[in-house]
């Protein structure tokens, strides 16, 4: 990228100002034991990020992800000390070492804009999209994958400056440091504009185009999931009717997941290493959500709003549940009861990690967010927690904890 760019690279949080400007983590960050009830016996609570403590904006939190060593990456935005401004940000929150803090990427334009759902790899590289303005009022969109250490180990995948028109802005990484997404490429060849699903490290390898596969040409740019095997798993629309349906593509062809029905609207998929699909459908011809899990046989339903849950975050885009590689799940749902909580299951009170309403730091939760890329294999959890914190401005206070089993 240009040495005029405006994304910031590569800088320990304290080095690009945000350790001043945010504060150190304090100790009470450290360890967040979490109040009654019961269920604090089977996660402990680690905050590894405070909008308050460390100068972030509450309300520009968007979604968390978890390696495998517990690095949690996530998006918010900060305030700029020098202008009436919001600076965006992707950063991680590392497990161990002396920074627990690191800046991946930061943009502060006016009409900048960084994606909301940040990938990471257990190399603590992350993948995310930028859009930037340039200084000649043009747009250039980016899929960045960066360790944070510096330009070095930062590599531009691919951008709408060169063989693209316009790219999905939600890609992912895989822990040989290739990034998945799709794209809509520039017209090449003297054909029109072709959406297609795209991976790569240094070369880039295009495992469809809408003008030679089945798939249509109104693609949605929906987030495509790549596991460590390389293979890809992605919701894509067929012709003739545009009826989406969920596939994956290992470089030898598709295998169908979830077939294309005009009566389900599926969202976009999760993938783990043994082949297993998890994502999220609601119906057109009855009412309810559904969690399912597939590997190319009959689907699994993990849990659905036939019960106590009432909705899996429908106004969210169809949000996945988390699935690791052992092929267990995890899944933000709202309850009938109200409220909503984080499950690891179908039972609402033996599966359930936290919940609105709960004590956590000695503060009530009054809202919760969990994503797709929100469990590891070792069980562990990310997610944010909000509360209503009269001593901060605007009476909001966001921070993001890792939760971790006790057995």
């Amino acid at each position: 990228m240009s040495r005029d760019s405006r994304v910031w690279f590569g800088a320990p949080a304290a080095k690009l100002g945000v350790r001043s400007v945010l504060g150190l983590l304090g100790a009470s960050a450290l360890i967040a034991g979490l109040a009654p009830p019961a269920f604090a016996q089977d996660h402990t609570f680690t905050k590894v990020a405070d909008s308050a403590e460390d100068g972030f904006d509450p309300f520009s939190f968007e979604c968390s992800a978890i390696n495998n060593h517990g690095d949690v990456a996530f998006r918010t935005a900060r305030v700029d000390p020098a202008a009436p401004r919001l600076i965006q940000g992707i950063y991680r929150a590392n497990a161990a070492g002396d920074e627990r803090l690191t800046t991946i990427a930061e943009v502060g334009g006016s009409f900048d804009f960084l994606g909301q759902i940040p990938s990471i790899n257990d190399l603590g590289e992350v993948a995310f999209a930028v859009r930037e303005e340039g200084k000649r009022v043009t747009e250039t969109s980016s899929i960045i994958r960066s360790s944070g250490t510096g330009k070095r180990e930062t590599a531009v995948i691919a951008s709408t400056s060169q063989r693209f028109n316009r790219i999905g802005f939600e890609p992912t990484v895989n822990n040989s440091s290739v990034v998945a997404f799709k794209a809509e490429t520039s017209r090449i060849d003297n054909l029109d504009f072709e959406d297609g699903l795209f991976s790569g490290s240094k070369q880039l390898t295009t495992h469809y185009l809408s003008s030679t596969s089945q798939f249509s040409e109104f693609s949605t740019l929906s987030r495509p999931s790549i596991n460590d095997l390389g293979a890809i798993a992605f919701e894509e629309a067929v012709d003739p009717e545009s009826t989406k349906g969920i596939f994956v593509t290992a470089g030898d062809g598709f295998t169908t997941i979830a077939a294309p029905d005009p009566n389900v609207n599926p969202g976009w998929p999760t993938l783990n290493n043994a082949g297993t699909v998890a994502f999220h459908r609601i119906f057109n011809d009855r009412a309810g959500e559904e969690l399912v899990t597939g590997n190319g046989g009959p689907l699994t339903v993990v849990a659905d709003t036939n019960g106590p849950f009432a909705s899996f975050g429908f106004f969210l885009g169809l949000t996945p549940p988390a699935l690791n590689n052992d092929g267990n799940v995890a899944f933000l749902a709202d309850l009938d009861a109200g409220g909503s909580g984080i499950f690891v299951g179908p039972d609402t009170v033996a599966d359930k990690v936290i919940a609105t309403g709960d004590l956590l730091d000695g503060s009530t939760v009054v809202q919760l967010r969990f994503c797709d890329e929100g469990l590891n294999d070792a069980g562990q959890l990310v997610f944010q927690a909000t509360f209503d914190d009269p001593t901060v401005p605007d009476g909001t206070r966001v921070a993001i904890y890792r939760a971790t089993p006790t057995a």
